[in-house]
């Protein structure tokens, strides 16, 4: 459930993963869904911070599709302050918690990704609490675990 806490948009989202079964779907029409439910392209360089990413990105998506509003979230924010090391990867269910926990992402523009440039080497946390609000927090989370079909 969304509500407006002064500058902060709260997030509320599941993580699911459905069953696959071996078919072949054919569909009529297609959706280019840029610019609807999803933010520009983000390039994470040589670190892998792709399950920051990935995390911020679904953060992203559910505040445009529930709220109506646009951020551009920082996946550096998630990179360096969810991991010691976040370009040696992580899980993206760790990345919502350090959201959580944190009380939110700032901006991208606030918090620019910069582990791209140093060799795949993600910084050090950032305190959040630098004078910039946080925009969007997620309020809870549940991973759900599917089961693969062949």
């Amino acid at each position: 459930m969304l509500s407006n806490l002064s500058n902060q948009t709260e997030t509320n989202f599941r993580i699911k993963s459905y069953p696959l079964k071996s078919q072949s779907v054919t569909s009529a029409t297609s959706v280019d869904w840029s610019g609807i439910y999803t933010t520009p392209v983000k390039d994470q360089g040589y670190c892998g911070s792709c399950w920051a990413f990935s995390a911020v990105e679904q953060v992203e998506s559910d505040t445009m599709r529930t709220s109506g509003n646009t951020f551009i979230l920082s996946p550096e924010q998630v990179t360096d302050c969810a991991y010691k090391a976040g370009c040696q990867g992580g899980a993206t269910e760790k990345a919502y918690k350090y959201i959580q926990d944190a009380g939110g992402l700032q901006s991208n523009d606030d918090y620019p990704y910069t582990a791209s440039t140093y060799a795949g080497k993600s910084g050090d946390c950032v305190d959040t609490t630098n004078g910039k609000s946080a925009l969007v927090t997620v309020t809870k989370f549940h991973e759900i675990v599917g089961m693969l079909y062949i």
